[in-house]
This record gives C-alpha cells, structure tokens and sequence, in this order.
C-alpha cells in the first residue's frame, strides 16, 4: 500500500470523474492517482451533487497583508533592533509606506514562530542581608504589641 498524502488537482479531479465515467473502479482510481478510494467516492458524490469539483472558497476576512509583507516584517524583526512590535510598526511604515496594525504584526511573528513577550516580567529585587533582617524585626515588633495588648486586658 503507498501512502495517499497526495492532493489531487483540478486536472485530475476531472479525470477521475471521466475514469468513472468510463467505468473504472473507485480502488483502480485510488490506485492511478495515488488516493484514497474514499476520497474518490467523496469527489463522485460533490460532483453529483454540485455538477462542479472545484472547491469551496475559505470563510472569512481576506488577509490584508502579503508573503511579501510577512517577509519584510520578520527581516525588519531579526535585522534592527526593535524592541517592540509599536518599533517593528513604525520602521516598516517608514520603510514601505504601507500601515499595518500592531496586531497584525504580532500575529505574523506568532505565525513565523518568533516569541515575543507583551509584558515585561519582573524580576525580584534581592534584597541584602541588612534590609532583610530590618524587615524581620519590624514584623516581629509588630506582632509582640499586639500580643501584649491581647492579654494586658
């Protein structure tokens, strides 16, 4: 058995409903195209129903920016130091005179794989020993009083 991770066209999507046509097997299709027999039996049912093979256009909002653009944007990334995407932004509209948003700039370096942190992390102060046991005594200070004034009563 040969793996069927072929895509068929639309050459021979037609194809294969003239094969049927003609009277060939689903199994000797499958075979002849390097597909599924299941796949050609979904392909036979669509054109049955729809009398096309093409295939059905994506839902949603066209991209609003090319590969090109994407290219440009990770080169602008990588190549300058911009330490924000608001940077990457401005550099780009400067450099092409065309506007993306930020979010569609962090979604293109989401896409591309790059990591990019929207919050700063803190790190934690270390504090010196001297600080450090200041704070203690205070807080022991502080719970003495108030133990003594619970039982002075």
């Amino acid at each position: 058995m040969s793996s069927h991770s072929h895509r068929l066209t639309e050459r021979e999507k037609i194809s294969v409903i003239i094969d049927l046509d003609n009277g060939l097997t689903q199994e000797e299709i499958g075979l002849k195209y390097n597909c599924s027999h299941s796949t050609v039996s979904r392909l036979k049912k669509k054109y049955e129903e729809t009398n096309s093979v093409q295939n059905i256009k994506p839902p949603g909002r066209k991209r609003e920016y090319s590969l090109q653009d994407e290219l440009d944007i990770k080169n602008i990334f990588l190549n300058n130091y911009c330490p924000t995407l608001k940077a990457v932004k401005t550099k780009y509209n400067e450099t092409y005179h065309k506007s993306l948003s930020v979010t569609t700039i962090r979604r293109i370096m989401i896409d591309a794989g790059l990591v990019y942190s929207s919050r700063n992390k803190r790190k934690k102060q270390l504090l010196d020993a001297s600080k450090a046991d200041t704070t203690k005594r205070r807080q022991v200070k502080h719970r003495t009083r108030r133990t003594t004034k619970r039982y002075q009563n």
